[in-house]
């Protein structure tokens, strides 16, 4: 499974195998934002998610798990 869908955060393992990269938007909506997806392929079978909104998880994670 999946270890981002089981526990939110920043995505750090997927069943294909592939490392997580960070890569930075060039479309006109998001110029410069930058995500986290599979360093392998990329479709719907496959994680992405905005920096800012993983970290934003990865902290409530952090400050869950802290109680």
């Amino acid at each position: 499974m999946d270890d981002h869908i089981e526990r939110g955060g920043i995505p750090r393992k997927f069943e294909c195998g592939a490392p997580t990269i960070m890569l930075e938007s060039k479309t006109a909506q998001n110029p410069g934002r930058r995500f986290y997806r599979c360093g392998k392929i990329y479709g719907p079978n496959h994680v992405f998610m905005w920096l800012d909104e993983a970290h934003h998880e990865e902290l409530g994670i952090l400050e869950v798990n802290k109680q």
